[in-house]
């Protein structure tokens, strides 16, 4: 991802090792606390009944839902859906037929350099 940002290596190594040093704490503080509608709490504080932690675990399943139907609805799409190429093919007919009609002394060249200079003689 990084690399399309065309970064140095070594700023690319100093987002991972952040990243990863930053990983640890992270999980550690997931493992001891815990939100609850009054704030963060410590897990062990925390009765089984007082904990949301199943509203909050629906709530991801629909997330990680949503998002997987629009990657795959994305990858039908792009896939499968015909990509429109008219304007790419009217282009190219215009471009030929404006080289047809013109004469060799208008599209440039030796030859029209040549026939300006028979021009020119006579």
């Amino acid at each position: 991802m990084l690399g399309a940002l065309a970064t140095t290596d070594k700023v690319i190594r100093a987002v991972i090792a952040i990243l990863a040093l930053g990983f640890i704490p992270t999980v550690i503080f997931a493992w001891v606390y815990e939100m609850t509608p009054e704030g963060v709490k410590k897990a062990t504080e925390i009765h089984s009944n007082q904990s949301i932690t199943h509203e909050t675990g629906k709530k991801l399943d629909i997330a990680t839902m949503i998002m997987l139907v629009s990657v795959v609805a994305l990858v039908v799409v792009e896939r499968y859906l015909p990509e429109s190429d008219e304007p790419a093919r009217e282009q190219t007919a215009a471009v030929q037929e404006s080289v047809v009609e013109r004469t060799p002394s208008e599209r440039g060249g030796p030859a029209a350099q040549r026939a300006a200079q028979k021009n020119s003689k006579l």
